[in-house]
C-alpha cells in the first residue's frame, strides 16, 4: 500500500480479511541494555472463523491459532530517537492447512531534530505478508473461483517527512516523500500483474488560526508503475491530490484532523482497459474523550485505489468507522465498533457493500499481561448477481493473550 492508503487503513478500514493479535507497542517497562531499550512482546490468539474464504458459494469454517512474537529496540541520542521493530504473525488453520501463513515485518524509524523548528522523520520497512483468499479479486470469474491458496508478497519501502515549524508557530510546513515496491511470490498466473512500484511526494501547509486550531492545505502526487505492464489489469497511472481542511484540539477532550478535496487519476496511453477518474475525496479522524474512561473515535475516508478485478479500471473505496472504548475499571475495557466499507469498481458498474460489527472485552491481568475476547460479524452484498461469489456472511470469535516485558 502507498503511504496515503496506509494512513487510511490505519484509521480503521476493516476489510474483513483476517483477525490478528497485536501486542501493545511499548506496553511494557522494557529492558535497558547499555542505553538501548528493548521491548519484547508475544501474542497468542485462538479464533473460530465460519467463512474463511469470504464467500457463501464456498463456505468453510476453521479454527485458527496465531502466535505473534516481536521485539522493539529504541535508543535516544540527545533529542533524536531511533527505533527498530520486528514482528511475526504465524497462523495455522486446523481445517484448511493450505491457508497457513508466516507473516513478518521489520520497520524502523529515525526522528531527528535538526533545529528547534526543523525535524526529519524517516521510516524504512520490509514486510513479508499475504492476501487471504477472498481479499483480492484475480481469482473471481462470474459465478465462481479459480484460486486455491492465498497470495504471498513482499513490500520494500521508505517514507520521510521534513517539518519546519512548531505547533505554536503561526505557520508550519511538512514536505513528504516515499517509495513502496510490492512483489508477489506465488500464484504467478495472475499475481504477476500485481507487482508494482509506488512513489509519492507532497507538501502540507498549516496555518494556525487559534491556539489549538490550524487550517491546512495539502498537495500530493503519486505515481503507480507496474513491473509487467503487458499483463497488468490496468496501465500505469498518476494521481494528484489537492486537499483543504483543519486540525484541532478544541479541548483536552476533543481532537480532529479532517481533509476534503479533489483527486484526479490519469492512466498512461495503453490498449489495456482504462478509465480515468476525477472526483471528491476525503480523509479524517475525530476523537472525543467524553470522560477519562469513555472514548469515541470517528474515522472517514474516500479515495480511488488500484483494482485487482479483471475488467475494472479502478476501485473507489469509501469507509466509515465509529468506535467506542469504555473502561469499566482499571483492568476491564470494552470495545465496540461499526464499519461500512464500500467498493465501486470503475468501468463495470459493480458495487460491493460490507457492514462490519465488532464487540470485545479486554482484561489486564498484570501490568505486562492482558487477555481478551471478541466477536466480529461481517455481511457483504453486491449489486450484480454474476459476481455473487463476492457475497458472504462471516462470524469470527477470538480469545487472545498478549504480553510485554
Amino acid at each position: 500500500m502507498s503511504g496515503y492508503v496506509r494512513f487510511l487503513a490505519a484509521g480503521g478500514c476493516m476489510l474483513a480479511s483476517i483477525v490478528a493479535v497485536a501486542a501493545d507497542d511499548n506496553g511494557g517497562a522494557g529492558i535497558n541494555v547499555g542505553g538501548l531499550m528493548a521491548y519484547p512482546s508475544a501474542g497468542l490468539a485462538v479464533m473460530s472463523d465460519d467463512n474463511i474464504y469470504l464467500s457463501n458459494l464456498r463456505k468453510q469454517s476453521s479454527t485458527i491459532e496465531v502466535v505473534s512474537p516481536g521485539v522493539k529496540l529504541e535508543t535516544q541520542r540527545r533529542d533524536d530517537i531511533y527505533s527498530l521493530a520486528y514482528r511475526a504473525d504465524l497462523g495455522r488453520y486446523n481445517s484448511a492447512s493450505g491457508n497457513d501463513y508466516n507473516d513478518q515485518s521489520l520497520k524502523g524509524q529515525a526522528l531527528v531534530n535538526i533545529t528547534p523548528k526543523a525535524s526529519l522523520k524517516v521510516n524504512p520497512e520490509l514486510v513479508w505478508s499475504h492476501d487471504p483468499i477472498g481479499t483480492t479479486y484475480g481469482f473471481v470469474v462470474p459465478g465462481g473461483f479459480v484460486q486455491t491458496t492465498p497470495n504471498t508478497w513482499r513490500n520494500t519501502g521508505v517514507s520521510a517527512i521534513f517539518s519546519y515549524g512548531t505547533d505554536e508557530s503561526k505557520g508550519k510546513v511538512e514536505l513528504e516523500g516515499g517509495y513502496l515496491g510490492t512483489k508477489y511470490t506465488n500464484n504467478r498466473n495472475f499475481t504477476v500483474g500485481y507487482d508494482k512500484k509506488i512513489t509519492d511526494a507532497g507538501a502540507t501547509f498549516y496555518y494556525r488560526v487559534m491556539p489549538k486550531t490550524s487550517l491546512l492545505f495539502q498537495a500530493k502526487d503519486e505515481r503507480i508503475a507496474y513491473d509487467n505492464p503487458a499483463v497488468a489489469i490496468v496501465p500505469n497511472s498518476t494521481q494528484q491530490y489537492y486537499l483543504v481542511g483543519a486540525k484541532w484540539e478544541a479541548t483536552a477532550k476533543t481532537t480532529g484532523d479532517l481533509r476534503i478535496g479533489h483527486v484526479s487519476k490519469n492512466y498512461d496511453a495503453s490498449t489495456a482497459p482504462k478509465q480515468n477518474y476525477s472526483g471528491i475525496v476525503w480523509v479524517g479522524k475525530v476523537s472525543w474523550d467524553a470522560k477519562t474512561y469513555s472514548r469515541v473515535n470517528l474515522v472517514l475516508s474516500k479515495q480511488p485505489t488500484e483494482t485487482t478485478l479483471p475488467g475494472s479500471a479502478y476501485m473507489l473505496v469509501t469507509s466509515s468507522t465509529l468506535g467506542w472504548d469504555y473502561d469499566w475499571s482499571s483492568r476491564v475495557t470494552s470495545h465496540a465498533s461499526y464499519n461500512q466499507y464500500l467498493q465501486n469498481f470503475g468501468g463495470i458498474g459493480l458495487n460491493t457493500t460490507a457492514n462490519n460489527y465488532t464487540l470485545g472485552v479486554d482484561y489486564q491481568m498484570r501490568r505486562w499481561l492482558k487477555t481478551g475476547i471478541s466477536w466480529m460479524n461481517t455481511t457483504q452484498t453486491v449489486n450484480q448477481l454474476p459476481y455473487e461469489a463476492l457475497m458472504y456472511d462471516r462470524n469470527v470469535f477470538m480469545l487472545s493473550l498478549t504480553g510485554t516485558l
